[in-house]
């Protein structure tokens, strides 16, 4: 689910619900500099990459998808 903050209430309003492309998503993580979002299915098998629009935060599926058996965690790494 995407949400948006309303500006004058601060109340949380529903944007849009996007399907994660697999069966039993189980996380999701935001890369480091809100471009993306990679999306884990455990029990398809999959990782599903979308992009975020900067501006409505709405998500678009990008067609790309990886391969991993049973994906659980998704994490960012910072290498120096």
């Amino acid at each position: 689910g995407v949400f948006a903050l309303d500006d004058q209430s601060g109340a949380i309003k529903p944007l849009e619900y996007v399907a994660t492309g697999g069966q039993f998503p189980r996380n999701f993580a935001v890369s480091p500099n809100g471009a993306w979002l990679l999306a884990a299915n455990q029990n398809s098998g999959d990782i599903h990459l979308f992009s975020i629009d900067a501006k409505t935060g709405r998500l678009h599926a990008t067609g790309r998808v990886t391969r991993c058996p049973a994906p659980v965690c998704i994490k960012f790494l910072a290498i120096a």
